[in-house]
C-alpha cells in the first residue's frame, strides 16, 4: 500500500505538456457544447465524475467501489439540487 496518494497514482502530472494533455477533453467538449446545453452537460459531467471519483476513493480505502460510488453520487447530486434551488431563490440560477 502506498504512504502518499501521488505515489498510488498510475500517471504523474510533471511537465506543462502533460497538464495541457490532460485538460484538452474537457476544454474541447466545452467549446463544442451548445450555449443553451452547457449547464446540463456541466451537471451530467460532474455526476459522471463524482461516480467515478467515489468508486476510487472507496477502493482505496478498502470498502465496496458500488457503495462508494453510489453513496457519494448520491450526496453530491443532492449538494449540486441543494445550490441550484439557492440560486434559484436568490435569483441567480444558471
Amino acid at each position: 500500500m502506498c504512504g502518499r496518494l501521488a505515489l498510488c497514482l498510475p500517471w504523474r502530472l510533471e511537465t506543462p505538456h502533460d497538464l495541457f494533455s490532460s485538460s484538452r477533453r474537457p476544454v474541447a467538449i466545452a467549446a463544442l457544447t451548445p450555449v443553451t446545453q452547457i449547464t446540463l452537460v456541466v451537471a451530467l459531467t460532474t455526476i459522471i465524475a463524482l461516480s467515478v471519483l467515489g468508486g476510487l476513493g472507496a477502493s482505496a480505502g478498502g470498502a465496496g467501489v458500488l457503495n462508494g460510488a453510489l453513496r457519494v453520487t448520491f450526496w453530491g447530486a443532492l449538494a449540486m439540487a441543494a445550490t441550484a434551488g439557492v440560486g434559484m431563490i436568490f435569483g441567480v440560477a444558471a
